[in-house]
């Protein structure tokens, strides 16, 4: 699923500690969540607004989520709202998938002044790593991205990511993702749009 390799991206394949702050990973999977439903034919995007073309549930409890909260609403679907409004739970919905799942377990520690921390660590460190070695891979030698692959690469380009996926890579390497990226189909490029507006 597009947001839990996102997800992966986000964090260090060791620790499960952020790479960004926890604003611009929320609003990553916020944007990630939608396009699953967009490769599910269920939305649409136009002009700005998410329209629903299908209400059959997904088979992912989070994706069913997901579009549920969206059939709940109005038929005005602002596309910035939504991703906005998704934000807010995007990342324990994708956390709590992988938890489930079994690819990240619940780490909770408490801070000297009392706060607690929660972090997700990786249950396989090659699984965790593979989104990063792969993509990387892809953009250093220029190899044709799929559907999922050249969505993550928006987002990890979109997020800022790109400096750690395209770390000690060549300069063609960020020109070939910058290629990838302006060429994605329509709606892609809005919805990475509306996640740029909320970093």
């Amino acid at each position: 699923m597009l947001a839990d390799d996102f997800f992966r991206l986000a964090h260090d394949d060791v620790t499960g500690r952020l790479r960004l702050t926890h604003r611009t990973v929320s609003v990553g999977l916020a944007a990630a969540l939608l396009a699953e439903l967009l490769t599910l034919h269920r939305i649409q995007i136009e002009r700005g607004d998410v329209r629903i073309v299908d209400r059959t549930p997904p088979e992912d409890a989070v994706a069913h989520t997901v579009l549920e909260c969206l059939v709940m609403e109005p038929q005005s679907r602002p596309l910035q709202a939504w991703v906005d409004r998704l934000a807010q739970s995007s990342y324990a919905d994708v956390a709590g998938r992988l938890v489930r799942a079994g690819q990240v377990r619940v780490r909770v520690s408490r801070r000297l002044v009392g706060r607690v921390m929660t972090v997700f660590v990786p249950t396989d460190i090659n699984q965790a790593a593979r989104p990063m070695a792969l993509l990387a891979t892809q953009l250093r030698w220029r190899d044709p991205l799929n559907q999922h692959d050249s969505q993550l690469a928006g987002l990890v380009m979109t997020t800022g990511l790109d400096r750690y996926v395209l770390d000690g890579a060549p300069a063609v390497a960020r020109g070939y993702l910058r290629f990838v990226v302006e060429h994605l189909p329509p709606p892609m490029p809005q919805l990475l749009h509306a996640a740029h507006v909320h970093l």
